[in-house]
């Protein structure tokens, strides 16, 4: 099985019952890219399942022979290992990185790289009960094994671990080949117009 080849421990039952304050986090750790699955697309048909459809220019998929090895045992250990972590202080998580989060959508738990930081001013603080505004930050985050985007507060990040960090992320980004919007060619030929 590809995903065993990923495992640190040759107990996983043992690992399981860690207490889970003792998961090696890896701050600041990066996953690698996904190599493209095409060494020469006109040689090869490769077979996929649909994971987020954005429009025919923007889909992501999972290959199907990854879905039983890699894709649906990766969900299952993050939901093991992140289901009772506790909240990690995050204070200003950077653009770019990666994390664990859970998806609003499903609940379950998702590797996720931050795309934009936004702090909104909120109720008030308890510690000091003055009235002043409390700050709260949240991400807007990419689930790289999925192909979605989300949002989520800071306070829902949990760093990587060591375990799950040489899995490269899984949702491959596709597009439909000279697939365009009906209307554009009137909205461009509309503002063409408009400017010659």
């Amino acid at each position: 099985m590809f995903f065993q080849s990923y495992s640190t421990s040759s107990h996983p039952k043992r690992e399981l019952r860690k207490n889970l304050n003792s998961l090696d986090y890896q701050y600041g750790a990066f996953l690698k890219p996904r190599p493209s699955p095409l060494k020469n697309p006109c040689e090869k048909t490769i077979h996929c399942y649909f994971s987020w459809i954005e429009s025919p220019s923007l889909f992501y998929v999972h290959l199907s022979e990854e879905i039983d090895t890699l894709v649906e045992p990766l969900k299952n250990r993050l939901n093991e290992l992140y289901q009772n972590s506790q909240e990690v202080p995050v204070t200003q998580p950077e653009v770019g990185s990666f994390w664990v989060i859970q998806e609003s959508r499903t609940k379950s738990w998702s590797r996720a790289k931050i795309l934009n930081v936004m702090t909104d001013e909120g109720g008030t603080s308890d510690a000091a009960n003055d009235n002043r505004k409390a700050r709260r930050t949240s991400c807007k985050v990419f689930l790289v094994d999925w192909g979605m985007v989300d949002q989520v507060e800071t306070s829902q990040l949990r760093p990587l671990i060591k375990e799950i960090l040489e899995i490269p992320c899984l949702a491959i980004r596709c597009r439909l080949d000279g697939i365009f919007p009906v209307d554009a060619i009137a909205v461009f030929c509309s503002i063409s117009e408009n400017h010659s």
